[in-house]
């Protein structure tokens, strides 16, 4: 019954947290010497808000439909919240990741090796890495299905392809970025411009065609987020619980993140905003949040990393 209660909620949150990789990461030249706080907020069926006492060294984040994982600056992983699919069962020998994201009910990480370790529910052969795949420099894990990003700008995707979602462009180069909803993927180009496929059925692969200077993307469960150069944020798809209806005096953002039906901001102050769907919570903003570095939406919680003090060096 448990299980059952989760996937009927699941059809109509789904987050996608792959996010883009620099919105959730501490600054490598930072990580030694600053103590960090990861606080989380929304739903709690799942113990997904429910941060583990003593976490203070984390670096990167990333929020999955109903778990909750993060990157601490040894390179270890940590993860909690619902752990049906063993989503949650970190690989003993797992070591020197550089990068975190996790899907619906999967988890994927990037070592510093370039190699790519998944793990998690497996019915759609989304944790079946392809065995010659390597120099990866980014990860993202959807719905049903993995997306991974080489050192040449080439696309790799596997899993569920019942959308077209693992179809990559054959002509698609130059990528610096991805991101994967529900069914559907995202890709950031050098040039600034937002390539998306599969699934459209709310027009989450419409890129507008005035869209231009993108440096961020996140992409949630049938809309997409983009961040511009200038700091303005610019959303499309699926609009059923007001995601693509961003606050009119939003400025200064430097990071953005998109949950299953809400968006989560970053501005340059660390201060967060939120909107869209708020059923459990998830867009209201603890009123003393702040120093905040990164966030990431989750299909029906939110998180954010926050910077508590930085060490004295000796």
């Amino acid at each position: 019954m448990r299980r059952d209660i989760f996937f009927i909620i699941g059809i109509l949150f789904f987050i996608l947290s792959s996010r883009v990789y620099c919105s959730e990461e501490l600054e490598k030249k930072e990580r030694s010497d600053v103590i960090t706080k990861v606080v989380a907020w929304g739903d709690e069926m799942c113990d997904q808000c429910n941060v583990p006492t003593g976490l203070t060294d984390a670096v990167s984040i990333s929020a999955g439909w109903f778990h909750t994982i993060a990157l601490t600056k040894d390179g270890k992983v940590v993860a909690w919240g619902n752990n049906d699919f063993g989503q949650c069962n970190i690989p003993s020998n797992l070591k020197d990741v550089v990068s975190i994201s996790a899907g619906w009910h999967h988890t994927i990480a990037l070592t510093k090796d370039g190699k790519v370790v998944a793990w998690g529910d497996n019915r759609a052969n989304q944790c079946n890495v392809p065995s010659d795949l390597n120099n990866v420099v980014a990860i993202a894990a959807g719905k049903n299905h993995t997306v991974a990003l080489k050192k040449d700008g080439k696309v790799v995707a596997w899993g569920d392809n019942k959308f077209g979602q693992c179809n990559v462009p054959q002509d698609l180069v130059d990528v610096v970025a991805i991101s994967a909803g529900e069914n559907h993927v995202v890709a950031l180009k050098k040039d600034g411009k937002v390539v998306a496929w599969g699934d459209n059925k709310f027009g989450q692969c419409n890129i507008p065609k005035d869209l231009s200077d993108v440096i961020m993307i996140s992409a949630g469960r049938a809309h997409v987020v983009a961040l511009k150069k200038d700091g303005k944020v610019v959303v499309w798809g699926d609009n059923s619980s007001g995601q693509r209806n961003i606050p009119k005096d939003l400025s200064d953002v430097v990071a953005i993140s998109a949950g299953g039906f809400h968006v989560v901001a970053l501005k340059k102050d660390g201060k967060v905003v939120a909107w869209g769907n708020n059923y459990y919570g998830q867009c209201d903003v603890p009123k003393d949040l702040s120093d905040v570095i990164a966030i990431a939406a989750g299909g029906t919680h939110t998180v954010a990393l926050m910077k508590v003090e930085k060490l004295e060096k000796k």
